[in-house]
């Protein structure tokens, strides 16, 4: 038998594939109908997380900002904010009156996303386009908390879509449409202008591109998106260019390290859920190999799109406080083409079991995943709106720090009474550690309060610093303002105050800056991860110096270890745990307490060469060995939530209690 025969007869033993088959859900107008029923179930779900989740610190910034109208701001454009602005002059001081407006800018992405592919795939594909655009967590979850990346992620699908427009029919109005929504974007964030060096690269690369560089629509697109950036422009060289100096030189660390990049793609993999992203990646190579001369309108897209994700991905090694956030917008691009691949994975299968596993994984590694992201997100969101409800087992579960602020109006409204009777003349201001803290009083807050930020490292480091002295709201705004009156100091309780030297010399000068320092008690917000400190205080004048003696802000018993919110694991042997203790009187013995019993004797008396004890503390006979270590019994703690404290033995015999923090075994 002949080479060929022998071939002709294996091709005919494969089963060819089965093709396309009936559409699922039918024609385009019922699949319209799931797409709108899709979109009412995302709206009421979201509408439901933006009336439960607590206010992040980003979103009081936003309308803060908004607040004190300038051009740009040291992390921001002014567009955002501004919308903050209008927002709360409309609807009022509140959580709702900014989160409801962001939904609405957020739920209009599937239009946005529709408009975009049906420039460039058929209309049921853009269908389908719009449906996994709400399907995906990094473009669906876009409208819970407001935040700019839904208005990022609408503005680049209404510009691509336009710019693929103007290029078929050379309109100047849908060159100037594509210059609006870029100068929008612009206006509301500097990571736009990846969008608008991925569409700039298109014209400059491509031969499709440069045919339309000799005609005016591409430069007024690019004059009137300019507009855009304009302000932020003039801003940063008029304050020695803040963005730069924190987002170039001092965020990253320019030492590179290879898990950052698996720990992207991780990040990346869960914000787009495994089928989606290998859809993206897939699809996007499939049509680069058929858009690689640049003559077709996809082109614009996969440049757009693997400018963005690939300037992250070179970036992951070098930076660890990479956002998930930060490459969605990518995907705007690349999700025209996902429904295509999709269909085709399953239309290419050879039986029709093989048919049904395919479009299954699809539904589980989706759809499926979708509902179980939505549904963890809601118990995630519930559980930091009652987090002092929760049980103690599900309470370490609360792993990034949502803590509600607003549970701090009653013992700050306490300080600021104490504050008004001991200095009486004038009423109290109030004042925290920095540009955050202050965030997190100012909104949504009682009203709409001033807040003074006392410059701690971290503002520096952000260049926040430059916002509070612009507003005369940092520190020297303080002195100038009310130097002699009183003040309620608010300060965020450090986890590692006597390990962090930055931290010792940020307390150190505030006992310069204020005279009279009293405690007026500490407030630990649920679930226990996270103390506030009050005090009051009268602002020293600008002559006055250090009043001498002890430092109410450096405390005299210190637990290093554990955190507040730490989680131990039943049945394992117990770490050990260190800290400070001092007094005047000499210290003879430490005990770990807790539940209010002491239960183990620590080691005291150490002295520690990377963390010595500070001056302030030269009063205590033991000085500078301070240290103590103590291991605490395996059956000290129960599962269960428990309070750990400090016990000292003074030289007379008498002893005292330090703070208790909370602690989880599991």
């Amino acid at each position: 038998m002949s080479d060929d025969l022998i071939e002709l007869n294996t091709i005919e033993d494969i089963d060819p594939p089965l093709g396309a088959q009936r559409p699922l859900f039918g024609n385009d107008t019922s699949l319209l109908r799931v797409v709108i029923g899709v979109g009412l179930l995302m709206t009421i779900w979201k509408l439901a997380i933006a009336c439960t989740g607590n206010v992040i610190w980003e979103e009081a910034h936003f309308v803060v900002l908004g607040q004190h109208l300038d051009l740009a701001y040291p992390d921001v454009p002014a567009g955002w904010p501004l919308f903050a602005r209008f927002c709360t002059s409309l609807f009022g001081w509140s959580q709702l009156a900014i989160r409801l407006p962001g939904l609405v800018v957020a739920q209009a992405i599937p239009f946005g996303i529709y408009y975009l592919a049906s420039a460039v795939v058929p209309r049921r594909e853009a269908l389908w386009a719009a449906l996994i655009s709400m399907l995906i967590p990094a473009l669906g979850a876009s409208g819970t908390i407001f935040y700019p990346e839904g208005a990022l992620q609408l503005l680049l699908a209404m510009m691509l879509g336009a710019v693929i427009r103007a290029m078929r029919d050379d309109w100047l109005e849908n060159w100037a449409r594509a210059g609006a929504c870029g100068a929008l974007g612009l206006f509301i964030h500097f990571r736009f202008v990846l969008p608008g060096a991925g569409v700039a690269l298109f014209f400059l690369l491509t031969p499709m591109g440069w045919r339309y560089l000799k005609r005016p629509g591409v430069w007024l697109a690019a004059a009137i998106a300019l507009i855009g950036l304009l302000p932020g422009l003039i801003y940063n060289m008029r304050e020695h260019w803040p963005a730069i100096a924190y987002q170039v030189g001092n965020r990253p660390s320019w030492k590179p390290e290879a898990g950052l990049v698996l720990s992207f793609l991780e990040q990346q993999l869960g914000a787009c859920l495994p089928v989606f992203f290998i859809a993206f990646a897939a699809a996007a190579r499939r049509e680069w190999r058929m858009a690689r001369g640049g003559d077709v309108p996809s082109a614009l897209l996969l440049i757009t799109g693997g400018l963005i994700f690939g300037f992250f991905f070179i970036l992951s090694p070098f930076d660890k406080q990479i956002m998930p956030h930060w490459p969605f917008m990518a995907y705007v691009a690349f999700i025209p083409f996902a429904p295509a691949f999709l269909i085709g994975f399953a239309d290419r299968a050879r039986s029709w079991s093989g048919r049904r596993i395919r479009v299954l994984a699809i539904a589980i590694f989706g759809p499926l995943f979708t509902v179980l992201a939505a549904s963890a997100g809601t118990a995630f969101e519930e559980g930091w709106a009652h987090a002092d409800r929760l049980p103690p087992s599900l309470k370490p579960l609360l792993f990034t720090r949502l803590e509600d602020w607003t549970r701090l109006e009653a013992p700050l409204a306490k300080t600021l009474a104490i504050a008004q009777a001991r200095f009486p003349g004038s009423a109290p201001v109030i004042a925290s550690a920095g540009h955050i803290p202050a965030l997190k009083l100012e909104f949504p807050g009682v009203g709409r309060r001033t807040v003074y930020a006392l410059d701690e490292p971290y503002d520096e480091f952000t260049r926040f610093s430059v916002l509070r002295k612009a507003w005369g709201l940092d520190e020297a705004g303080l002195k100038a303002a009310h130097a002699g009156g009183g003040v309620a100091l608010v300060l965020p309780q450090p986890s590692y105050l006597y390990n962090s030297p930055a931290e010792i010399s940020f307390r150190r000068r505030l006992c310069s800056e204020f005279a009279a320092v009293e405690p007026a008690g500490v407030t630990e917000l649920p679930p226990g991860k996270l103390a506030i400190e009050f005090y009051t205080a009268r602002v020293t004048l600008p002559s006055r110096g250090v009043e001498g003696g002890w430092c109410p802000f450096l405390p005299r018993l210190y637990l290093a270890q554990p955190n507040r919110g730490a989680v131990f694991r039943a049945g394992r042997p117990s770490p050990s745990f260190f800290g400070l203790a001092s007094d005047p009187l000499g210290v003879t013995r430490v005990d770990a307490v807790v539940d209010g019993r002491a239960v183990a004797r620590a080691t005291y008396g150490e002295d520690s060469a990377t963390s010595p004890a500070p001056p302030e503390l030269a009063n205590d006979p033991n000085y500078p060995k301070l240290w103590f270590n103590v291991t605490l019994p395996a059956n000290a703690m129960t599962v269960g939530e428990h309070r750990l404290s400090l016990r000292i033995t003074r030289t007379d015999g008498t002893t005292l209690d330090g703070e208790a923090r909370c602690v989880f075994v599991r």
